[in-house]
């Protein structure tokens, strides 16, 4: 299968692509971070779905650089939030101005590709100014074709982020969101030997964070929380019909986060097996299952173990409709007290709807449920919402967005609910 791409291996390379790709489909692309290891990378369906698909009347021209295509943009936006701190009781509502940006450099070898993406957004609140914050990432990925079906995929990325109250491992006693430094790097040698199709995968992330104020004073310290993850993994699958192939995945990761009396550190094992499809520009999939397992260092922290899964769904029932699910168990890092990791099963369904030529509509709708493996805690988290984007000319579109969030827990401090919505101009070249 040519076009059909394994899941995790690279999948990194959807934000930008490994050859030249539609910059505005680049550019608006956005994936939950807890279902970033699930998508899959462009094939004819990815490419011809809704919000990839090039609109030649609305797609930026760009700039042209030697042997660089350059796509900057830039976004303001304002927000609504009714429940900025995620609290149970005594909500705090409030606003605010929400620019964003960034640049897309796509090169034009003749052979090979090297690419680079960098973008911010920057959060300014009317009232609740301790919530300000500015987030940016950097990435550069690679591509060398050493020769026929045989490359070496790769990338290295940096991010400056902030918690935001109420996210999956926030803390709740953070008077500020809690600000982060994330540097990572991997690589995937893959090669074909026709129907049968070898992958060697290997990364490393080193995650940083720092201290912020508490409520009720004091300072909330929070570099217990550093540690690094080393990755490595191997894939084959086998063609067995045309568009149709079998998988198997053996992925093994190393955690070293015991940093101050953390004492989270861990190795892990995750093997999957199932079907990946790539048929022609209607279904691009793959669904993998298994078993994992997560074992701790220290004694008194219970291990982790069970069924596995990860999946990926792109689906064009029709020229102006584009269906994407995505699947995913996997074992996090937590600092829930008496918590070893957290097991989540993330769900996520959108449908991307092209309403007029220039109007496309997204409904969505997520859950995860968090098992806080022996602490007893448990948590389910529901999102839903819509995306909706006006594409004015080449230069220009608008944009608006509504989003609705809750979070239910058997430790019932963890509770709250979320509206959150913005309205916003963007301009690109």
């Amino acid at each position: 299968m040519k076009n059909c791409k394994p899941l995790g291996a690279c999948s990194v390379m959807l934000l930008v692509g490994l050859a030249m790709a539609d910059p505005a489909a680049a550019q608006s692309t956005s994936v939950s971070e807890v279902y970033a290891g699930t998508v899959v990378m462009k094939s004819p369906a990815e490419a011809e779905a809704v919000r990839n698909r090039r609109h030649e009347e609305y797609a930026p021209v760009g700039g042209r650089v030697g042997t660089y295509f350059l796509y900057p943009w830039l976004e303001d936006m304002v927000v609504y939030d009714d429940n900025v701190y995620a609290t149970r009781y005594n909500e705090i509502s409030d606003g605010a101005n929400l620019l964003s940006g960034g640049l897309l450099a796509l090169s034009n070898f003749p052979r090979h590709a090297l690419n680079f993406r960098f973008d911010f957004d920057n959060y300014n609140y009317f009232t609740e100014t301790r919530q300000d914050r500015f987030n940016a990432n950097g990435i550069a990925q690679w591509r060398l074709d050493f020769a026929d079906q045989l490359q070496l995929i790769g990338f290295v990325r940096g991010t400056r982020g902030h918690e935001r109250p109420g996210s999956l491992e926030a803390p709740q006693n953070a008077l500020e969101p809690v600000p982060y430094n994330v540097f990572e790097a991997g690589s995937t040698i893959r090669k074909r030997f026709n129907r049968l199709t070898g992958a060697l995968i290997g990364s490393v992330s080193t995650v940083s964070y720092e201290n912020v104020p508490a409520v009720g004073g004091g300072t909330l310290r929070q570099h217990f929380r550093d540690g690094q993850t080393y990755t490595a993994a191997t894939r084959w699958s086998y063609e067995f019909s045309p568009g149709y192939a079998a998988f198997g995945l053996l992925e093994g990761n190393l955690r070293d986060f015991n940093k101050d009396g953390y004492g989270r550190s861990s190795q892990g094992v995750t093997a999957l097996a199932g079907v990946e499809m790539d048929i022609t520009s209607l279904i691009h999939g793959e669904f993998g299952f298994g078993y994992l397992v997560q074992d701790y260092d220290r004694a008194s922290l219970k291990d982790i173990d069970g069924w596995a899964m990860r999946g990926a769904l792109i689906y064009n029932p029709t020229g102006l409709i584009t269906l994407t699910a995505e699947a995913e168990r996997r074992v996090d890092q937590t600092i829930q007290s008496g918590a070893s990791g957290r097991l989540d099963t993330a769900l996520k369904l959108t449908a991307d709807y092209e309403l007029l030529r220039n109007l496309i509509l997204s409904p969505y709708v997520s859950y995860i449920h968090s098992d806080y493996v022996g602490s007893g805690r448990k948590d389910e988290v529901v999102e839903t919402g819509i995306n909706a984007d006006f594409l004015i000319n080449r230069n220009f579109s608008a944009s608006l967005f509504y989003e609705y969030k809750d979070r239910s827990s058997n430790f019932a401090t963890y509770d709250y609910s979320r509206n959150f919505a913005g309205v916003g101009l963007k301009a690109q070249f």
